[in-house]
C-alpha cells in the first residue's frame, strides 16, 4: 500500500479587494505586515472605489502604490501618507493622466509640496505640480537645463555657455565642446 502526499504550496504573494474603512484599515495592514503570517509574502489590498490605489503590505512595511497599465507609483509609507491625502492623490494621478502629463513627475511634486509645503493650499500644490508635469511648460524646461531661479548650476551654466558659444564654432567640433 502507498501512501499518496500532497503538498500544499504556500502562496506568495496575495491579492484582495476591500473597501476603505480609514484609519482601521491602516492599523489592520500594519499589524498584518509585523505578524509571522506575511513572512515571506507580499499582499496587495487593492481599495475599492478609488482609482487604481493599492495598499503594499510586505514584512514590517506598509506602502502606498497607483497600480495602473502603465506605470506603478510608489507614494511612500502609509507611516507618512494618510489614507484620505492617498485617495486625494490617486485622483489627481487620474486627472494628470487625462491629461498627458509625466506621472512620475506629477506625483513626486505634489507629495514633495504637500508634505513640506507650510501654506496647505492643494489648488496651488497641482497647478504648480502640473506646471513641472507638462512637457511644454517654462518650469520644466527650466528644471530639464538645471536652472532653479535662484542659484545656477553647473548643468544649467554650461547650458548657457554652449548656447553662446556653439554658433561662433565650427560644424564639427560642437559635439567635442559639448562634452
Amino acid at each position: 500500500m502507498t501512501k499518496k502526499v500532497i503538498y500544499e504550496r504556500e502562496t506568495k504573494y496575495e491579492r484582495e479587494m476591500k473597501g476603505f474603512r480609514g484609519e482601521w484599515d491602516l492599523q489592520d495592514a500594519h499589524s498584518y505586515s509585523e505578524s509571522h503570517w506575511i513572512k515571506g509574502k507580499v499582499a496587495e489590498w487593492r481599495i475599492a472605489g478609488t482609482p487604481r490605489l493599492t495598499l503594499r503590505i510586505t514584512r514590517g512595511r506598509v506602502t502606498w502604490y497607483i497600480r495602473r497599465r502603465d506605470i506603478s507609483l510608489r507614494l511612500g509609507l502609509a507611516k507618512e501618507i494618510n489614507g484620505e491625502t492617498a485617495k486625494y492623490f490617486a485622483e489627481q494621478v487620474q486627472l494628470a493622466a487625462e491629461g498627458k502629463r509625466d506621472l512620475r513627475e506629477f506625483i513626486s511634486v505634489l507629495i514633495r509640496l504637500e508634505t513640506t509645503s507650510k501654506y496647505n493650499d492643494r489648488l496651488l500644490d497641482v497647478d504648480a505640480a502640473d506646471q513641472f508635469a507638462d512637457p511644454s511648460s517654462v518650469w520644466a524646461y527650466r528644471k530639464r537645463i538645471g536652472d532653479t531661479g535662484i542659484t545656477w548650476t553647473w548643468k544649467a551654466l554650461t547650458h548657457e555657455y554652449l548656447k553662446y558659444k556653439s554658433p561662433k564654432l565650427k560644424l564639427k567640433y560642437r559635439k567635442q565642446y559639448e562634452s
